[in-house]
């Protein structure tokens, strides 16, 4: 068996240039003896290459290099055994160096980069503890980060793209002190992060990029934010802007929930009683010719599905009650809400936000109750139906059934969905954009983003915050670069 191949994997060292003399275990400490196998060595003030030695005998390191740490917290030492050389032509004296020293010679390069790409997750104490140093030293290793790195590495990725298209998100800090991350849509990496969300330091980092790389971006993305599709039009003109899906939808919701709020708030103060509603005939004649009217407007050929959405909506005299069943199959006691635990309890938020192919019998029978019983002016039922046909829409990227939505929404007789309307119209070439060049292979889509700012987040929580912004750009740093570059894997 080839014991060389083991510890070469081990200790990750080159075995062509280094010899393993001895090994020895010292309290949880693996301990390498080294020495070099090279001839020939450059000397450090001529650059000459020379083979002649000084002297025969070995300077021994009195303390071993700290190497790298196992999966298991097993440290790894190396203690180096380094010959004296003699230049021809200088005649000065130099010891031979190795290649994974680092300047100190008290740890490696390896080391280095442990330190580095684990401070990320890790705090530099809890570093400290598990190699056996001091806070000092791994604070010193750390401030070596500089928070450009991250930049630089951006431009690279650039470089090598025929086509870019970026992102432009943004998160605290602390309070109201931003940072603006911008990302890679397609290659899904974090390009540059900017200590602030002012125009200044955007306009500035768009200046910087050079003129082959700004022919490259061929589109761009935001969240609802026209503050940087300005800036960026100013100094890139780009036809493709789009905005996040996500974000329509959370609009949409907005909408839902302010409605709900509202229709609870007329009940709750008694501009409402729901019993003299429905005993009123006139007020009920009006209701049914106001719903008459809007399903005339359906007549046409392109909105039949949508007319058949609300005509098969689940009654619930056609469900059996009594066979009613949970997922683990347990049968399920259903009770009508009643008006008090509709007003006071806000628990049924989340049956207006879900979709109706994801909800079950339970939960239908519950959304229906609330539509038939406690929605006075059919409100709650067609900003349901407008969210379910806007999602439709945004899946199947047609700009056709969104121009309807639109107009039925500009057309209906509550403000907050005019309000809407007004949005979905100030956002229409967006919109337009997004379904015109969105395909199954890319979406454009702020996934990716919105990961980037929850790890972020995440590395404020683990550290319990930061005093100074430095730090801060510097872990973000080590975890973007570091930890996911092939480098320091």
């Amino acid at each position: 068996m080839n014991y060389s191949k083991i510890v070469e994997e081990i200790i990750k060292l080159d075995f062509k240039k280094v010899t393993v003399i001895d090994f020895k275990i010292k309290e949880n400490v693996l301990v390498f003896t080294v020495k070099g196998n090279r001839k020939y060595y450059k000397c450090p003030n001529c650059w000459a290459s020379t083979s002649k030695k000084q002297d025969l005998a070995f300077y021994k390191s009195k303390t071993p290099l700290k190497h790298l740490v196992l999966s298991d917290n097993r440290l790894v030492s190396i203690v180096t055994h380094k010959r004296y050389f003699r230049c021809r032509k200088c005649s000065s004296h130099f010891l031979e160096v190795f290649d994974f020293e680092a300047k100190n010679w008290l740890h490696t390069e390896r080391f280095e980069s442990y330190v580095l790409s684990s401070w990320w997750y890790m705090s530099w104490c809890q570093i400290a503890r598990n190699t056996n140093s001091s806070a000092y030293k791994i604070h010193k290793i750390l401030s070596k980060i500089d928070p450009q790195w991250l930049n630089k590495r951006g431009l690279e990725i650039m470089e090598r793209l025929d086509k870019i298209f970026i992102w432009i998100d943004e998160h605290s800090f602390k309070w109201k002190d931003m940072i603006l991350i911008i990302t890679e849509l397609k290659e899904k990496e974090v390009l540059a992060i900017l200590p602030g969300i002012t125009k200044k330091i955007l306009d500035w980092w768009l200046k910087s990029l050079p003129d082959r790389i700004k022919k490259k971006i061929k589109g761009f993305s935001t969240d609802m934010n026209k503050g940087y599709r300005n800036s960026v039009q100013k100094e890139i003109w780009v036809n493709c802007y789009t905005v996040d899906k996500y974000h329509l939808v959370q609009e949409v919701n907005k909408m839902m929930y302010d409605i709900l709020n509202l229709n609870k708030w007329l009940i709750k103060m008694d501009f409402v009683n729901i019993d003299d509603l429905f005993k009123n005939w006139k007020i009920k004649k009006d209701l049914i010719r106001k719903t008459k009217k809007k399903m005339k407007k359906w007549n046409n050929k392109d909105f039949k599905k949508y007319k058949k959405k609300i005509d098969n909506i689940i009654k619930p005299e056609f469900i059996e009650k009594d066979k009613l069943y949970n997922s683990k199959w347990f049968k399920i006691n259903f009770k009508e809400i009643t008006l008090d635990y509709y007003i006071n309890w806000p628990t049924y938020k989340t049956l207006f936000c879900m979709r109706e192919k994801n909800m079950s019998w339970y939960q239908k029978l519950r959304l229906r109750q609330i539509t038939r019983d406690f929605d006075y002016n059919n409100f709650l039922k067609e900003t349901r139906v407008l969210k379910e046909n806007f999602i439709d829409a945004l899946d199947e990227k047609n700009i056709k059934d969104i121009d309807r939505i639109i107009k039925e929404a500009l057309d209906s007789e509550h403000y907050r969905i005019q309000q809407f309307g007004r949005t979905l119209t100030n956002w229409y070439d967006w919109i337009a954009n997004f379904c015109k060049y969105s395909t199954k292979e890319f979406i454009f889509t702020n996934a990716y983003t919105e990961g980037a700012n929850n790890q972020c987040k995440i590395l404020k929580r683990v550290s319990y915050g930061f005093r100074h912004k430095d730090n801060y750009f510097r872990k973000i740093t080590a975890k973007f670069t570091l930890w996911n570059s092939q480098k320091w894997k």
